[in-house]
């Protein structure tokens, strides 16, 4: 079999078939992985009889702090994602193993220094969100466990990126499963036989990620793919870790401006000082997520069709695929919205059987969740300009859009009106905000680069007949 005929050829046939068909196992992936983080959260309130409250508040709390930690490593795995599905649009399979040995050479070194500097500076990190005294104990326990397992998920990521810009999606979501499974699995026996609580889900947490970092490095390994990982050629190529993280490091600059935001909402949160609003609010973005994996899955599918479109000079593809996956997300982010608002009580009431928490967790939804398809377009919108090669501007752009934005309002209006819905509303204005900016450059930058390609083709023909 010709490597053409081995790689998903995501370049030919149904725009709509082949987005679809990409996205949805990342789509199940995402969604296993949050059933299974919400175990973490489930388990601990429902069988933690002594500090269920508290360590959910510990567990939902953390989150914010958590991403704004590995969102530039991730944004780096996106860089990956881009160089390495370029080289296969263009065909330029000799340079593949070079490129993968230096991503994955990244993602170890991006998971050692996150579990040093998080185990490090935990408790700092902890003060600085206001976190309640009440609640430290068990997020600094939560934490530390979690960063000693950050090089497993790193790993895992970057492997899944280099997979996924090769077109295949569902090994890693099979990965992903087996880990999940394992988590669930491991929280029940830490909390209700050994009586572990927030440690022992952090624990499992940790086991899962290892679990689906061993699979995926074999599946590189054995592979006869020209991604092929080669453990004893594993080293950094200067050309490619430029290249990766002159894309990679402005979307983790990007990732870095959302969580820092939200750790500022976060901050904001814990400053009621009330660990029913704390544990409502940690509950309900955790049911957010499920709708966030899926509209972000659009955004990768747009990332990597981009990407092997930009390879292939196919500029006139790389707005279809914009305008398709900005359908697509559209359609998704508005129904499973409509879904968790419409049942947003029973899916509270999974998370806790405190009555205050389930009615802070409802005022939180009801709020952001109907607003989610404009985050989904702004993600597409993001994903496509990666996608073309430009990860700078999306970066200034969330910087100013949902950051600043973000930032400003909480030192203004929710100082002036300081209640939960005050303090949400900053989410949908931003989105809104954000996606008109991305959008419109968006739009630009595709007609800017299919004009030099046109100028480039001009010039050779010139050449020829000369």
């Amino acid at each position: 079999m010709s490597l053409k005929e081995k790689n998903k050829n995501l370049l030919e046939g149904s725009l709509w078939r082949n987005i679809l068909m990409f996205t949805l196992p990342i789509v199940l992936s995402g969604m296993l992985q949050l059933v299974f983080n919400a175990a973490d959260l489930i388990v601990v309130g429902k069988f933690d009889r002594v500090h269920g409250s508290l360590a959910q508040a510990a567990i939902g709390s953390t989150g914010s702090m958590i991403n704004l930690i590995v969102c530039v490593f991730l944004g780096i795995s996106i860089g990956v994602n881009v160089v390495i599905a370029r080289l296969i649009g263009a065909k330029q399979f000799e340079h593949l193993k070079t490129a993968v040995q230096t991503a994955m050479f990244i993602g170890v070194i991006a998971g050692v220094m996150i579990a040093v500097f998080g185990y490090i500076f935990t408790k700092p990190l902890l003060h600085l969100i206001q976190t309640e005294e009440s609640v430290m104990p068990f997020a600094v326990d939560y934490l530390r466990i979690y960063f000693i397992g950050a090089p497993f998920s790193m790993i895992y990521n970057f492997g899944s990126a280099i997979m996924r810009a090769w077109g295949d999606t569902k090994r890693p979501t099979i990965y992903l499963t087996i880990g999940g499974i394992a988590n669930v699995i491991l929280n029940l026996f830490a909390v209700i036989v050994l009586g572990l609580g927030v440690k022992g889900v952090a624990i499992a947490t940790t086991t899962s990620n290892l679990i689906a970092c061993v699979l995926i490095i074999i599946r590189l390994i054995k592979t006869d793919e020209p991604i092929k990982l080669h453990i004893k050629d594993i080293k950094i190529n200067s050309h490619w870790l430029t290249q990766i993280l002159a894309l990679g490091l402005p979307a983790g600059v990007q990732g870095v401006c959302f969580s820092l935001s939200n750790v500022i909402i976060q901050s904001a949160v814990n400053s009621f000082g009330d660990p029913h609003i704390t544990a409502g609010n940690g509950n309900a973005a955790n049911v957010e997520n499920f709708i966030y994996i899926a509209i972000n899955s659009f955004s990768q599918a747009a990332v990597t069709f981009t990407s092997q479109s930009v390879g292939a000079k196919n500029f006139k593809h790389v707005k279809k695929i914009l305008y398709t996956t900005l359908m697509l997300v559209g359609i998704v982010g508005v129904t499973l919205s409509s879904a968790v608002c419409i049942f947003r009580e029973p899916l509270m009431e999974l998370y806790s059987s405190n009555a205050d928490d389930i009615k802070a967790g409802m005022s939180r939804l009801v709020v952001i969740c109907m607003a989610y398809f404009i985050c989904g377009f702004m993600d597409v919108a993001t994903g496509a300009i990666r996608g073309m090669g430009n990860s700078t501007v999306p970066m200034i752009i969330a910087l100013i859009g949902a950051c600043g934005m973000r930032i400003a309002w909480v030192y203004t209006v929710f100082s002036s009106w300081h209640t939960t819905t005050s303090l949400y509303i900053s989410y949908p204005i931003s989105w809104v905000v954000t996606f008109l900016a991305l959008f419109t450059f968006a739009t630009y930058y595709r007609k800017r680069l299919e004009r030099k390609e046109i100028e480039r083709q001009k010039t050779c023909l010139n050449k020829e007949s000369e």
